[in-house]
């Protein structure tokens, strides 16, 4: 599951992932959990 490193204060406790850390990883979290988190947070700000 994967996170904007453009939010990086939400809830889905991102990691670097990656050479370029372009994408973030949310381990051991459900994508559709994620994407929950996501949008609160989104709709939030």
């Amino acid at each position: 599951s994967y996170c904007p490193m453009s939010e990086p204060f939400c809830e889905c406790s991102c990691v670097p992932v990656g050479v370029n850390s372009d994408k973030h990883l949310a381990p051991n979290v459900d994508s559709l959990l994620v994407m929950f988190e996501l949008t609160r947070c989104i709709e939030s700000t």
